[in-house]
């Protein structure tokens, strides 16, 4: 598990995710999520996850923070991210 913070108006570049999906939640506020090559609107509250072997970016699309929690899920076992189990 960890948490993500993104200021407003910017962006977290591409990322891989080559071994693991990644589960997201928005806490707080409205962003602009890309993966492969689609793009969606998530707002407060909201989650979205991206399956093992995509590129993604997350862009934040209003003048609040993004405030976001994500979960890694493993092919073989679940963990959590940060050295946390």
């Amino acid at each position: 598990m960890g948490i993500m913070v993104i200021d407003a108006l910017q962006e977290k570049p591409c990322n891989y995710a080559p071994t693991d999906s990644l589960f997201f939640l928005v806490v707080y506020g409205k962003i602009e999520v890309c993966i492969h090559n689609s793009s969606w609107i998530i707002e407060t509250d909201g989650s979205f996850v991206v399956p093992l072997g995509n590129i993604y970016r997350i862009k934040t699309s209003d003048k609040t923070k993004l405030n976001s929690s994500f979960y890694h899920q493993g092919n073989s076992t679940s963990r959590r991210v940060g050295g946390m189990s």
